[in-house]
Formats: C-alpha cells, sequence, structure tokens
C-alpha cells in the first residue's frame, strides 16, 4: 500500500508503510483513545498515529546496507566526521537573543515536542562506553552506535574523553511491516492529545488521575494556591540532590525546571476546569468530568499550538501555503487518506532546532542560573512564590536565535553522570540521530524542494565553506541537521526554510489526520464541541491560562501575545483582570 506524502511544490514521494491494525468494535467513541488507536477507522489504518507506531518519513532512509545499518558512509567511500567532531568544529557559544521572542516560547516548544514523539529506545540497559567514556566497552549492545572523541576535543580531551554514549532508536518488527527497511517507533502517541499531561496508554493515566472529581493527582497548599504534580520516587527520575521530583505523563518531566513549570500550568488547568463542571454538572460522574476536561485540555494545547506557536515557528507564508491557520468556527478538513504520524525527518532534525534557542542562564526568581544547574532538580518550585517568578521571569527573557550557536549547559554539561564534570552534547546527539534514521543529506532536500543544491562548499558561504570543506569529503554529506540549521531563518519565522518545508507539512498532517481535531464538527468528529463551545476556546490564549492559575492572579501581569517580549507595540504586560486577557466561559458546558 502506498501513500502520497506533500512536501515542497506538491511534489508527491511515495514510500511504502506499515499495514498493521484491525478493526474498532467501537468506531464513534465520543473521547479520543489515551494510546490515539481507532483514530483513523478504516482497515489498515486503524494504528496510524498510536502509540508504538513507526514514524514516516519524506524520502527513503539512507541506510548503509539498505535495511537498518546506520548512515555512516560518505559518498566518497570514506567515513562521515564524528558528530562531536561537527559539533565542536561548526557550533559555538555566544549569546545572540533573539529580538522579538521569549523563553517561554523555547519551552513550549520542548512541551509540545514530547507531546507528539519520542524515540523509544532500543534497550535501557545497554552501554556503548566506559564510565568515564574513555574508551568503548568490549562487545557492545547491537543497537550501540558510539559518537567517537578527538583526543584534541577543545572540551572532552581534558578528561580523556574519546567516546559518548549513543543508543539507536527501536524499530518496528519486519514481521509486522511489510517493508525492507527498519522503521523507527514513537513510543508516544504522534497525536496533539496531552499525552505528556494523561499518559499515552489507559493504565499510565489511572494512575495519574485522583478518580475523584475528575481530578488529576496533585500536591496542595490551599492557601497558597500552590498545587504541583505529584512526586516521582523513581530511583533517577531526577538528580540525587533534589529534594523533589515530580511525576506527569511523560517521565522527561523533570529534564528542566521551566518544563515543570508548564506542566504544572496545565494539570493546574485540568484541575480549575474539573472543580467548575462538577459544580456546574454535581449530577456527573468522574468518569465524565475527567474526559470532558481531557478534551478542552486537548483543544486548548491544540488551539495554542496553531493560533500562537507554530505563526512564530514557520512564518505567515507557510502558514498560508499549509493551511495551518485556525477556523473560524467549525473546520471541515479531516482526510483519513492523510496519516498523521510524526516524520523521521521531523522528529530527528527540523523540530530540534529548538536547542539553539536554550539560553545559557534562566531568570529565575531570586537571579540568574545556569540553564544546565536545573536540569533534573525541579525542588524550588515548592517556594510559595517561585511559579509566578518563574513565569515572569520567561516571559521577559528573550531567548536565543536559531543559528549556529548553542549552549555550554547543552554541548557539555547536558545531563553530567554523578561524580564526572562533564555531559553529553546534545547537538551530537542530534546529528547522530539523523544518521541512526538514516536521513538522507541536506542536498536531497533541496532538491526535493526545488531548490539551488550546494554543488561546492563555497555555495554555503565564506564563513561556513572552509569549515565544513574541513569536515565532510563532500557537500553531499552535510547532514540534514547541520544545512537547517545554518539556513537564516525565513521573515516571520525563526527557522530556514527547508526545516520550515519540514515542520508545516508535519502540523498539517497531525491536523489534517486527527478525526478528533478540536475544530471538527459534527460531520467527522464523534466528540464535537458545539459551536458555543467552540467558540470560547477559540478566545483562548496562553496569557488567559497563565493568569488563570497564577498562584496570585491578582498581582500577576502577563503580555497579550505570550510569546512575544513585552517591548514590542501593543503587547505591554496586562492585569489578569484586563479585557486584552480572555477567559474559559464554562457555562457553556452546563448540560
Amino acid at each position: 500500500m502506498e501513500i502520497k506524502h506533500f512536501f515542497g511544490n506538491n511534489s508527491h514521494i511515495r514510500t511504502k508503510r506499515c499495514l498493521v491494525g484491525g478493526e474498532c468494535l467501537h468506531k464513534h467513541l465520543r473521547y479520543r483513545r489515551f494510546d490515539g488507536k481507532c483514530n483513523n477507522v478504516l482497515h489498515g489504518r486503524t494504528l496510524w498515529g498510536s502509540a508504538g507506531y513507526p514514524m514516516e518519513r519524506i524520502l527513503p532512509p539512507a541506510y548503509g546496507n539498505g535495511v537498518w545499518s546506520a548512515r555512516v558512509l560518505s559518498v566518497t567511500g570514506n567515513f562521515l566526521p564524528s558528530a562531536r567532531s561537527v559539533s565542536a568544529s561548526l557550533f559555538g557559544d555566544l549569546h545572540v537573543p533573539h529580538s522579538k521572542h521569549n523563553v517561554l516560547m523555547m519551552q513550549f516548544g520542548q512541551f509540545l515536542v514530547h507531546d507528539i514523539t519520542k524515540n523509544k529506545g532500543h534497550s535501557d540497559t545497554a552501554q556503548c562506553c566506559l564510565e568515564d567514556g574513555s574508551h568503548r566497552v568490549a562487545n557492545p549492545h547491537p543497537a550501540c552506535l558510539p559518537i567517537p572523541v578527538s583526543k584534541v576535543d577543545p572540551f572532552y580531551s581534558q578528561f580523556g574523553v574519546r567516546c559518548l554514549e549513543f543508543v539507536r532508536t527501536a524499530i518496528a518488527s519486519r514481521q509486522k511491516c511489510n517493508v525492507g527497511h527498519g522503521r523507527q517507533i514513537s513510543a508516544v502517541t504522534h497525536f496533539i492529545d496531552g499525552s505528556g499531561i494523561y499518559g499515552s496508554s489507559a493504565e499510565d493515566s489511572t494512575l495519574l488521575r485522583a478518580l475523584e472529581g475528575g481530578r488529576l493527582k496533585s500536591l496542595k497548599h490551599v492557601r497558597l494556591n500552590n498545587e504541583l504534580p505529584p512526586l516521582d520516587e523513581t530511583e533517577g527520575a531526577c538528580d540525587k540532590k533534589a529534594e523533589m521530583c515530580f511525576k506527569v505523563g511523560d517521565d522527561r518531566v523533570n529534564q528542566i525546571i521551566t518544563l515543570v513549570a508548564v506542566h504544572t500550568l496545565f494539570l493546574r488547568e485540568h484541575n480549575r476546569i474539573a472543580k467548575t463542571l462538577d459544580k456546574l454538572n454535581p449530577h456527573w460522574s468522574d468518569e465524565t468530568i475527567f474526559q470532558e476536561t481531557r478534551r478542552i485540555v486537548i483543544a486548548e494545547i491544540q488551539h495554542i499550538v496553531f493560533n500562537e506557536y507554530l505563526p512564530n515557528v514557520v512564518g505567515p507564508n507557510y502558514m498560508q501555503k499549509y493551511e495551518l491557520h485556525p477556523s473560524k468556527g467549525y473546520s471541515n478538513f479531516y482526510n483519513p487518506k492523510v496519516n498523521p504520524s510524526i516524520l523521521s525527518e521531523f522528529s530527528a532534525a527540523a523540530f530540534r532546532f529548538g536547542h539553539s534557542t536554550i539560553p545559557d542562564h534562566l531568570e529565575l526568581p531570586g537571579g540568574l542560573e545556569k540553564t544546565h544547574k536545573t536540569f533534573f532538580d525541579p525542588t524550588r518550585l515548592r517556594e510559595p512564590h517561585f511559579f509566578d517568578g518563574l513565569f515572569r521571569g520567561i516571559l521577559h527573557q528573550p531567548q536565543q536565535l536559531v543559528d549556529d550557536m548553542f549552549s555550554h549547559s547543552i554541548t557539555w554539561f547536558l545531563n553530567p553522570k554523578e561524580g564526572f564534570p562533564f555531559g553529553k552534547d546534545l547537538v551530537s546527539l542530534n546529528i547522530q540521530r539523523g544518521r541512526d534514521h538514516a536521513l538522507p543529506s541536506y542536498n536531497h532536500y533541496l532538491h526535493l524542494n526545488e531548490r539551488h543544491v550546494k554543488t561546492e562548499f563555497s555555495h554555503f558561504g565564506a564563513v561556513l565553506s572552509p569549515k565544513l570543506a574541513d569536515l565532510y569529503d563532500h557537500p553531499d554529506d552535510v547532514d540534514l541537521y547541520v544545512g537547517g540549521i545554518l539556513e537564516t531563518p525565513i521573515p516571520g519565522a525563526v527557522v530556514g526554510e527547508t526545516f520550515a518545508e519540514i515542520i508545516s507539512d508535519q502540523f498539517a498532517r497531525l491536523k489534517e489526520g486527527d478525526r478528533y481535531f478540536y475544530s471538527e464538527g459534527p460531520l467527522t468528529n464523534p466528540g464535537h464541541f458545539t459551536l458555543p463551545q467552540l467558540e470560547e476556546i477559540q478566545k483562548i490564549t496562553l496569557a488567559g491560562l497563565l493568569c488563570a492559575n497564577a498562584n496570585d492572579r491578582h498581582s500577576f501581569h502577563v503580555q497579550p501575545q505570550a510569546f512575544d517580549l513585552p517591548h514590542h507595540a501593543g503587547n505591554q504586560p496586562q492585569s489578569c483582570h484586563s479585557n486584552q486577557i480572555p477567559s474559559l466561559d464554562l457555562n457553556w458546558w452546563k448540560d
């Protein structure tokens, strides 16, 4: 079976796909399943976008052996340069703040990407390098693809590190997939469905629920309105020095304290709505209140993504080209032929642009804090006024430009092991992940989009060409992530044209291939909102959610365009009581 991928100038790239999934017994359920199954009820498509379903592709993979071996060879037959050598040579760390967008935009992007994609590991126990990184292990796991480090590396050489850990993404069983090559698996649902809040299975969701009044479990400080996610006491969930560690629908929540804050925001939003619905409809069961609340929260997230976040990422031209703007009233774009599953090009390259936007410091209550010092230690969120203060800081602090600059917090100190003064290099991991997924080179995507292919290194410009020529044997070797991140952002966007194309294509799929998309009406969506309910949701902004869930909304101020810095005209911070900050009228949900 084949399906068309729409990319670039509507060029049709055909790739075979998995034929899995049987009949759906209940085709018209009001609420989407937690695991994403049966969103599409047509035979052979019932698993599209579900947790554990393989990723799709724009272009066929460039596996070395055509089956699964990683893309490690140059077109000349030599080995590609080490991903760490590329990272160390091309990417530095300079403070280059964005003139328009703030750190909240960076952080919402991470929250969003965790909702829709997670590379499923091949093995939780695989170790590819010795503990100190000095050598590879003997007889490594077959999924190991460790990253070599030069003995003259500008950072790791001082510690004698010659090997960085890297385990390949798990692939779907070939018995379940009628394709001749590996298909990488996503461990979470591919849909924008709040799986980071609710989990990607009914079992996970049940563990997160209070099972009373439709609410999620939480830690509460009634007097201070300081509601936090429940504690996670799993060993390794946080740094050993952390006094508190939190549990939500995604186990990556504690990676950085600002991510925990965004998860806390949506936890509070769920419980706030659930309490109101319980009062409006006291005859509703816990299950009904929970599912109705979940349906509203997912709709809020989808609306914020397409109305506020995505236009800033890809710019007005691509929003129009891919018809990504939200509808007024009901939409009618659901297409059961569109597979919404995440693209490898999106997951392993394009949507990793956000790593370049991470600042070296975070403006937290009490002063600046090195970003890597906030990894896996969210303890400070328990402080009475920290939640509000953190959001005030990231609303006013600029994110970094998408360019060749990356904070050392993620290129030197990402998740260091206890007792070691160094961590991982996220840029190296990004490049290696693209090779793991066997993404074709950057030039292949330029050609696909009918743009000028870089036939000579000089075509990359006077500054980059000598660096690239020192690293790669041929322009056709340049990795998609490298070429895409080095592009100049297009007008009104934070990314260049190649990444804008891939990201727009992906979100068009997520919109057109989701039967439960929030604006779809009764003809397609069995869980559709009434028109007055939909109109309420379409008024929602992230600023409104921040006001509704602040510890002290009477003193909290927020700019109406929450992803933009407050110095822009018309975006001065407003009181939460301002009519410029909309709120959700839940009276339309009263029976």
